[in-house]
């Protein structure tokens, strides 16, 4: 396993910001490896590193930002544009 990823989420915000990291977090969460990530795909990674009380709906809602082609799915491509600091 990846140790940074078993980390609090607050750490993990930081990792994002580090775009070397971001693929390889990516591949954490696309446990089907299809080049996606689905809404279940990051509701069950968040929920097994402890995130579990941040609700459906604000997995959801941070879903829907995250998916900005509104295809149901994060790409690679949003997955770095929408970690990436503002």
């Amino acid at each position: 396993m990846i140790p940074f990823i078993v980390r609090p989420l607050d750490v993990l915000a930081e990792v994002l910001l580090d775009k070397t990291l971001r693929p390889i977090l990516f591949a954490a969460i696309d446990q089907d490896h299809n080049g996606q990530i689905s809404l279940e795909e990051l509701r069950a990674k968040l929920q097994s590193r402890g995130a579990g009380g941040m609700g459906a709906e604000k997995v959801a809602e941070l879903f829907k930002q995250m998916d900005t082609d509104g295809d149901g799915f994060i790409s690679m491509e949003e997955w770095c544009v929408t970690s990436s600091p503002l």
